[in-house]
């Protein structure tokens, strides 16, 4: 399972290592996003929700959009805003 997969895990990093005979941290590691993924990932949640909110659509239907919280919306905006000042 990948951290793309939002399901939950049915046992721990330290039970599968015990069942494989590796260290937690390995197996926390072998299911990892790779970090320009999830970074890539986060800007383009960033980047739509900024877009969604200057076409007048509230926090609460971005939270809807984005499956999440309309203060976690609302922060989403805030980066996606100030990203584009960066890049503008």
């Amino acid at each position: 399972m990948s951290a793309l997969d939002p399901r939950r895990r049915k046992i721990t990093a330290r039970e599968a290592a015990e069942q494989v005979g590796c260290t937690p941290r390995h197996i926390r590691s072998v299911v990892a996003e790779p970090r320009h993924e999830f970074l890539a990932r986060a800007a383009e949640r960033q980047r739509k929700a900024a877009d969604w909110k200057d076409e007048g659509l509230t926090y609460r239907e971005i939270a809807e959009r984005l499956d999440c919280t309309p203060k976690a919306a609302e922060n989403l905006v805030l980066r996606g805003r100030k990203a584009r000042k960066v890049t503008a």
